[in-house]
């Protein structure tokens, strides 16, 4: 498995998203915590600072 992730900067907030998602929603990095992610995402997450 290959595992991007990009920081960018939105110019607008009209985002699309294809058939595969399910379900999307804008979280600060408070509102991890409360999330279902499994431990790759938490470890990325950590490394990136934005879990503890």
């Amino acid at each position: 498995m290959i595992y991007l992730i990009f920081d960018c900067v939105s110019a607008n907030r009209q985002v699309t998203f294809n058939e595969e998602f399910q379900e999307i929603a804008w979280v600060s990095p408070a509102g991890l915590h409360d999330l279902d992610l499994n431990e790759a995402t938490r470890i990325t997450f950590k490394q990136k600072g934005l879990l503890l």
